[in-house]
């Protein structure tokens, strides 16, 4: 009976044990099936499944008529997942195949395929040959050994098609694809667009199943951004800065030019500039765009907050004589000084003449609070608005902080910061009757054929009145034609502008001539009866000369030369387009064969460079003009005064093609970016001197 209990017993105890095991285990299914059932489902799909980015295409940056200056580029790029074969000839076929298209010993590829069982990167941004090669290599083994553990990546690369073309004012992105600078980052968000992802499923390897893949969203590329610079002015000036760049080795050259009656920046360099398709090996200070970056004292281009002040507010008559004291005046212990020894003018040709001790004088007619509010009025001492990232304001004292000095020294440039960009909008408003426009370099966004912003002009205030204007406007016309800017004169055509020469402050040492240098500058503008354009040119320690009149005001005589030439200002014409203004020292090589220019070139020791096919010398640039070296087109000699052999521009750059046509004073249409391969009228053909040239470009 004891025995048959003891099993009993045990047999009661081993179904206990049972009943519970089977409840644990109804409790663990429950758990798995009902309570970890979502944790579970998403542990498993991470392992099965991978999500991947597809990256989306960036905007495009076009000039204002459409020229694209900076797009995405397609870029393939290859890695090796040696973990993923498993058969030893696939992995030896891979090796091999990979040795030869790359062009490295089969022993190197096989050491990195067994060292790097992870993803290991092969090729990045592929040439198309590279490519090709490596695709139908990995077709080729899959068909026979099913994985090949070779992957392509499809990504976008920026591509600036112009490369330093207008480098400071676009930008540039960084590794991740976002802007770091310029209309890159200023508009960044709409360039950018909306990345996609897809979904593959994985082996147990987590090797891509390709043909399995969800789509969880499309990519959505980013909005075209157009500029309002005009990319054959903008080439006219990058490539003057340049030329001045050489000729005076200052420490940088910067300009801007604005069209007075809207605010739209036509356009906008600083030199030495950079190229953003290879930004690592670039001097970081040349990134910096400093039309609005950078700040300085202007000198003698501030006379015009003086000038404008006198005459608004009817403080002293410009037809009094002021006596100018031999170009010396002593106010405290400071010593204001001119480079000529004047004695007594008439206030008028204070200003034209850039008297600083007649401008003093003059200045101290003026109450200090209402001198202040003009130069306010005019946009100093505060940003302009451009839609530009990085503007700074510039510095202007408020008068309860200035010395017994300040207001002398602020009237002729001096104890004020600006930047370029504020003293040729100040200027603007004199050239369009008295109104600050905001300037602004982005006239639209667009995605596809949907208008997604559309800029349009912005006044500010009215800074002074049409009769004020019109006033100060004839001061700056009487400059250019008997004043300091008369290295600015555009023969025929009337300009208005002020020169600049600023002392540069070094530290402690003050206005040292010898340490500090000079900032040389000239604003101008034409016609000046009605101006069309507002160019203002900044050199910074020049060697040599320094005075404004001498460095800058040439530079911006040649942008108007080469903007008129091509047709930019629709109001002014040179008299014969056929025979340019004559300028100084350069003879006129137009009309001799090629032999005679080379003659007369040697005779003179100026270089010249021939530029096209033919013997005849139909065009040249500068246009009998002061330069260092002077360019020649050649062509086959037909033509006349109102007609002329169309040259050739296919195969050449658009950058080239822009400069040949400026060199004739052809006007162009650009379609594209790149290589020119097509142009109407085709080369050869006469045409009329005023018809434009259609050129289509292709990228390469």
């Amino acid at each position: 009976m004891i025995s048959g209990g003891a099993d009993s017993g045990r047999f009661i105890l081993f179904f206990l044990l049972m009943v519970l095991l089977i409840i644990a285990l109804w409790i663990r299914l429950f758990c798995i099936q009902i309570i970890d059932k979502k944790g579970l489902r998403e542990h498993a799909h991470r392992q099965q499944s991978q999500t991947r980015v597809i990256p989306a295409r960036r905007g495009r940056i076009l000039g204002s008529k459409g020229e694209v200056l900076a797009e995405d580029k397609t870029v393939e790029s290859f890695y090796i997942s040696a973990m993923e074969i498993q058969d030893e000839d696939a992995f030896d076929s891979v090796a091999c195949g990979l040795a030869k298209i790359l062009s490295i010993p089969s022993d190197s590829v096989a050491g990195l395929m067994k060292r790097y069982k992870g993803c290991y990167p092969l090729v990045k941004d592929a040439s198309p040959e590279t490519s090709r090669a490596i695709l139908e290599l990995k077709e080729r083994i899959e068909k026979k050994y099913l994985y090949s553990g070779i992957h392509r990546q499809v990504s976008y690369k920026r591509h600036y098609p112009y490369g330093a073309f207008l480098s400071q004012v676009i930008g540039y992105t960084d590794e991740e694809r976002q802007g770091r600078d310029g209309v890159e980052k200023q508009y960044d968000n709409f360039l950018a667009g909306t990345d996609g992802k897809v979904e593959i499923l994985m082996d147990a390897l987590r090797r891509p199943h390709t043909v399995f893949r969800k789509e969880l969203s499309l990519p959505i590329s980013g909005a075209d951004v157009r500029l309002t610079i005009d990319v054959q002015l903008q080439e006219i000036v990058e490539d003057e800065l340049e030329r001045a760049y050489e000729k005076w080795h200052p420490e940088d050259a910067r300009a801007v030019v604005l069209d007075p009656r809207t605010g739209q920046v036509l356009a906008m360099a600083t030199y030495p500039t950079f190229d953003p398709n290879r930004i690592m090996y670039k001097d970081s200070t040349s990134l910096r765009n400093r039309v609005i970056m950078d700040r300085f004292e202007p000198g003698s281009v501030f006379k015009l907050v003086s000038a404008s002040s006198v005459i608004q507010y009817s403080t002293f008559d410009l037809t009094d004589t002021v006596d100018c004291g031999d170009g010396v005046m002593q106010i405290y212990d400071c010593k204001i000084t001119d480079h000529h020894r004047y004695h007594k003018e008439i206030g008028y040709d204070c200003f034209v003449k850039s008297i600083n001790v007649g401008t003093v004088k003059i200045s101290s007619s003026i109450p200090k609070d209402k001198f202040y509010d003009m130069a306010r009025a005019y946009g100093f001492g505060s940003e302009t608005g451009i839609d530009l990232p990085g503007e700074v304001s510039g510095h202007l004292e408020m008068p309860k902080n200035w010395t017994g000095v300040s207001m002398s020294y602020i009237s002729i440039g001096y104890e004020v910061d600006v930047t370029a960009l504020q003293v040729a909008c100040a200027y603007c408003a004199i050239a369009n009757g008295g109104i600050l426009w905001r300037p602004y370099i982005v006239s639209q966004i667009s995605s596809g054929d949907k208008v997604i912003f559309e800029n349009s002009p912005h006044a500010i205030r009215r800074v002074i009145d049409e009769q004020t204007a019109d006033s100060v406007r004839q001061i700056l016309t009487e400059v250019v034609e008997r004043g300091t800017g008369t290295g600015a004169k555009v023969p025929g055509i009337p300009v208005a502008g002020k020169t600049g020469t600023a002392q540069i402050a070094e530290g402690k040492m003050g206005y040292d001539k010898i340490s500090g240098g000079y900032t040389a500058s000239f604003v101008g503008m034409i016609p000046a009866d009605s101006p069309e354009m507002v160019a203002y040119v900044v050199v910074r320690r020049p060697k040599g000369r320094y005075f404004g009149g001498t460095v800058a005001a040439p530079i911006v005589r040649r942008i108007f030369c080469r903007a008129v030439a091509s047709g930019m200002i629709k109001s002014c014409a040179f008299a014969d387009t056929a025979t340019p203004p004559e300028r100084r020292n350069t003879p006129n090589f137009i009309g001799l064969t090629r032999f005679q220019a080379i003659e007369l070139s040697k005779n003179l020791e100026l270089p010249v460079v021939f530029l096209g096919k033919g013997d005849i010398v139909l065009n040249q640039n500068p246009v009998s003009g002061d330069a260092d070296t002077v360019f020649l087109y050649l062509g086959a000699g037909r033509g006349d005064g109102r007609r002329l052999e169309m040259p050739m521009l296919e195969g050449l750059t658009l950058r080239e093609a822009i400069r040949v046509a400026d060199i004739f004073g052809i006007p162009i249409r650009v379609e594209g970016s790149g290589i020119v391969r097509q142009q109407i009228p085709k080369p050869g053909v006469l045409v009329d001197r005023k018809n434009s040239c259609l050129i289509i470009c292709e990228v390469p």
